[in-house]
């Protein structure tokens, strides 16, 4: 079952163990990730915190290294594409869900037949939700950014609610215009703008 008790041995030493084998596993996950995600820790005074917060870690180290292995992060049942060391992909596994109260409040307004709009779409973190919260919500995705963009395009062209989620290849702005749009470089599409 992948368990492992260890029955002559009191909690203290227990927790010592654990603490020890979370603390190698992070750095392992740190080194192949490229990343370092950091949390508040407790000084040691609350070994049973310090160890929670050491699984949190794990967990979203973990999430990071296999998307980043696959290609993809796996997210409301969708999967999304991403540039490489794409700073959002990082929050969204440390957070969970990524800015939960905006999402949720989204989630709450969406109604069927409606069409939800994602200006600056990104790689769909707010779009992917939306498609599965409401079944017969259209989404629009507008995206201006190239690198992003082309991710986003290979997750709507791969995602089974493909008829419901569109994609917009242009930047918003008061007037029509053409305009000179800068890119940021790495993984940092969630900073490209006009």
């Amino acid at each position: 079952s992948g368990r492992v008790l260890f029955r002559s041995q009191n909690s203290s030493a227990l927790a010592a163990r654990a603490r020890i084998a979370l603390s190698h596993h992070i750095r392992r996950c740190r080194w192949e990730c490229g990343c370092a995600l950091t949390t508040s820790r407790s000084a040691g005074y609350f070994p049973y915190i310090e160890t929670m917060i050491a699984a949190t870690e794990l967990r979203a180290l973990t999430k990071l290294f296999l998307a980043r292995r696959r290609g993809y992060l796996t997210y409301f049942g969708e999967r999304l594409r991403f540039p490489k060391d794409t700073l959002l992909v990082k929050i969204a596994c440390r957070e969970g869900i990524y800015e939960h109260p905006n999402l949720r409040l989204l989630q709450l307004a969406a109604r069927a037949d409606a069409w939800y709009f994602d200006i600056g779409a990104n790689i769909g973190l707010m779009s992917a939700p939306l498609l599965h919260a409401e079944r017969r919500l259209q989404v629009v995705s507008v995206e201006p950014s190239p690198s992003t963009r082309t991710c986003l395009a290979a997750s709507i062209a791969a995602s089974a609610n493909r008829n419901r989620w569109h994609l917009v290849d242009r930047a918003l702005g008061a007037n029509p215009a053409k305009v000179r749009f800068h890119a940021a470089s790495g993984g940092g599409g969630a900073f490209d703008g006009l």
